[in-house]
């Protein structure tokens, strides 16, 4: 099976070189995940220019930059920043293979 992972620039933030890296890692680490335990299922991963059709077996990954991330504080001034890899308490967790911010 195809899983198509759609990698949306909504307001064109994303320099090409940085595009290359994050798509090059996001294949790997999707690639990684869909051949666990024997699987045979293929992963697309990248930048659509138009609308994407997304089936219900993709993921569509939208890129805001800082100003529009959307910021979760509890119980203090620190922001919590769940692609950093802190949780909802702000201990660190386990960091994305990706490790992109």
């Amino acid at each position: 099976m195809l899983c198509q992972v759609f990698l949306m620039d909504l307001l064109d933030e994303v320099p090409q070189p940085k595009k290359t890296t994050i798509e090059s890692r996001l294949r790997l680490y999707f690639t990684q995940v869909a051949t666990t335990g024997g699987n045979k299922d293929t992963v697309s991963v990248g930048w659509p220019t138009g609308t994407p059709n997304v089936a219900p077996t993709d993921l569509l990954v939208y890129y805001l930059p800082n100003p529009y991330t959307l910021k979760k504080k509890i119980g203090s001034s620190q922001p919590v920043n769940r692609l950093a890899g802190h949780n909802a308490t702000g201990a660190k967790r386990r960091a994305p293979v990706f490790g992109m911010q």
